[in-house]
């Protein structure tokens, strides 16, 4: 941008002072010295020499003196510009002179501290850091002040290299978080200290300064370092992320399909308890396979455990007393106690009263009365083990049946669910950092133009960077456990994918933007044989079943066409499997 006139002027003027000033700073540096105790102020005597300058204005206001906190002249000037006449221009201007015409760093203000070199020695000779004599503003040094050194007020620090150990980095950071006479000022700049790093990443070197602060017994500090990035916003801020403008018009029209009941005229979400649990039919478990169930002979008591601290615990040694309690024996087992035991999976404490009377009835047939009460609690447990096993059986026959009758059907309906849609905005605490491809390239084909770094473990980042690498794929987003979409089966706990990805379609002049849309959850290696690994296989099996009904999209036409596919990948052939899905036609 071009200065008018007297702009250039102003900007003349507070250069030729600028350069006053430091040749004035260099002749006081040299008279002190020859002699030092010469009072010789070179603020002033620049002032001076501007104001009887013949090339510019002369000063409007008298020499004003002011000293810093060790009693050395300040410079200072006052610029005055009429309204409208660029103020926030010429203050980028004159910031930048200031920055290279005078460099406020000076060779006393400079300590250097090596292993060869101390320049620190003379510091408690003038009172230690704290003193206002001691003239030292900056330190550089190279592994020697890790360890048994002290500054009680620095609160900046810059490292230059990668510390290989977080003991050490920890260390260096404890450097700055000594501050003795500090007080709340409410100024973010004096109540905070600062870590500038080189060529680090920013959520490892706070990983391990929170680790190595709760390994120091300083876990309360834990929760109050913060990242600084250009794009973070301030603490306890969160920042919105919303559709990115070439997937917004597509992502708004995608409905999603849910197992829904009919009730009266219209359809809803399936609920667990309301519509699969009541329906259990109860009469229908069997527990004989516990009829067998082999009793320890080993005499079992309740154990009372005292523990008391007293002068003992100087000889790091504790008062530990235990004891065995004599309790009375109970003709019959505590049914009602059992049956309230068992509640979480049996909601019925008639039922679950019934049914643990007829275990203990069938076992007390078997051993005597002393060995069945011994191992009370082991048969409780077992009871349960097997209660779970029934009740997932009976549910997932309920399930089916309400499917087969049409009670229950998969399909998108047109009534705001929330979870049934991509949200229209995801949030993120401020400091959390932006997950990227492997290759540190950033995604470009994510929702939201945004991921959270610890939202994706290994293998879902592999899986997120190949999404992100098809030509065919037209947007993929991380769906979030307990906030996006989810699928209800037979079991209480609802399936949250992974992954939601659109693919485009083939035809090149088609008019929809996609025609597929994958519902994908990933799988370790050590959960492909899990039962929870096949319980999330068998629902998704029945998704895609009901999917293929031509009326699944009915009730949504911007969904009608699309191809749903629900999929669990499992992580030793992910990629292979991934291939094939988006091969087919």
């Amino acid at each position: 941008m071009i200065l008018k006139e007297y702009q250039k002027r102003t900007v003349d003027a507070v250069r030729e002072f600028l350069e006053l000033l430091a040749d004035m700073r260099g002749k006081a540096a040299k008279a002190r010295e020859l002699d030092q105790d010469l009072d010789f102020d070179w603020v002033r005597k620049a002032w001076e020499k501007l104001a009887v300058s013949g090339a510019h204005r002369p000063p409007a206001h008298p020499f004003v003196p002011r000293k810093n906190g060790l009693g050395e002249p300040l410079p200072t000037f006052c610029l005055k510009i009429p309204t409208g006449g660029g103020k926030t221009l010429l203050a980028t201007k004159v910031v930048d002179l200031v920055n290279t015409h005078y460099p406020d760093i000076s060779e006393k203000q400079v300590a250097i501290k090596t292993s060869q070199t101390d320049e620190l020695k003379e510091v408690d000779e003038v009172g230690g850091f704290l003193s206002r004599d001691c003239a030292i503003r900056y330190i550089i040094t190279k592994q020697a002040l890790q360890e048994g050194w002290d500054c009680s007020f620095a609160c900046v620090l810059t490292i230059l290299t990668n510390p290989g150990s977080k003991s050490a980095l920890t260390q260096l950071v404890g450097r700055i978080l000594r501050q003795p006479y500090a007080k709340k000022t409410r100024n973010p700049w004096l109540d905070e200290s600062y870590v500038f790093c080189f060529q680090r990443k920013g959520r490892e070197l706070l990983d391990e300064v929170r680790r190595g602060f709760g390994l120091e017994g300083l876990g309360d500090l834990e929760g109050r370092i913060v990242e600084d990035r250009p794009d973070a916003t301030a603490a306890g801020v969160e920042r919105e992320f919303g559709h990115r403008d070439k997937f917004r018009k597509a992502a708004r029209n995608i409905v999603l399909p849910a197992f829904t009941i009919r009730d009266g005229k219209e359809w809803r979400l399936v609920h667990y308890e309301a519509d699969i649990l009541s329906r259990v039919p109860w009469g229908d478990v069997d527990v004989s396979p516990l009829f067998d169930l082999p009793l320890s002979a080993d005499e079992k008591k309740d154990v009372e455990i005292l523990a008391g601290l007293d002068e003992t615990i100087l000889e790091n040694a504790a008062e530990l007393k235990a004891r065995q309690i004599e309790t009375a024996e109970s003709p019959e087992p505590d049914y009602a106690f059992a049956a309230s035991h068992l509640l979480d999976v049996i909601p019925n404490p008639w039922r679950g009263a019934e049914l643990t009377r007829r275990v203990f009835d069938a076992l007390r047939k078997k051993h005597d009365r002393k060995r069945v009460a011994d191992n009370f609690v082991f048969v409780l447990e077992e009871i349960r083990k097997r209660l779970e096993e029934e009740r997932d059986r009976l549910a997932q026959a309920v399930f089916g049946e309400l499917l087969e009758s049409g009670t229950m059907r998969f399909m998108v309906v047109a009534d705001e669910l929330g979870f049934t849609r991509p949200p229209r905005k995801i949030t993120a605490p401020a400091g959390v950092k932006k997950a990227n491809r492997e290759d540190g390239n950033q995604f470009v084909l994510d929702l939201f133009g945004f991921v959270a770094e610890d939202d994706l473990n290994g293998l879902e980042n592999k899986v997120a960077t190949y999404l992100d690498s098809q030509e065919r794929l037209f947007f993929w987003y991380r769906n979030r456990a307990r906030h996006d979409y989810f699928v209800q089966g037979w079991k209480r706990g609802r399936i949250y994918a992974d992954f939601i990805f659109t693919l485009r379609p083939d035809e090149a002049n088609a008019d929809d933007e996609f025609h597929k849309v994958f519902v994908t959850e990933t799988k370790g290696l050590h959960l492909k044989k899990a039962a929870d690994t096949d319980y999330k296989r068998s629902v998704f099996d029945l998704c895609n079943q009901h999917a293929k009904k031509k009326d699944w999209a009915e009730f949504v036409p911007a969904m009608r066409g699309k191809v749903m596919r629900f999929e669990v990948v499992d992580e030793e052939e992910w990629e292979k499997r991934l291939n094939e899905l988006l091969a087919e036609v």
